[in-house]
């Protein structure tokens, strides 16, 4: 989810215009969602997708 744009500060800039570096603390936050989102789910993440999965998303079933 996107926050509204605020006019008077110039990180929330759109459209091409300049953008200031993210505050510390929102870079501090953003490591720690990352780790916490690693810590979650990359064994998951590394697993191989099911068979009956690729099936279902085949563009083409008769190909095969």
């Amino acid at each position: 989810m996107t926050a509204p744009r605020n006019p008077t500060d110039p990180r929330s800039a759109t459209d091409g215009e300049v953008r200031l570096p993210p505050e510390p603390g929102e870079l501090a936050f953003d490591r720690w969602v990352r780790d916490e989102l690693g810590r979650l789910y990359d064994a998951t993440l590394s697993e191989p997708v099911p068979e009956e999965l690729l099936r279902l998303l085949d563009p083409d079933p008769e190909r095969n």
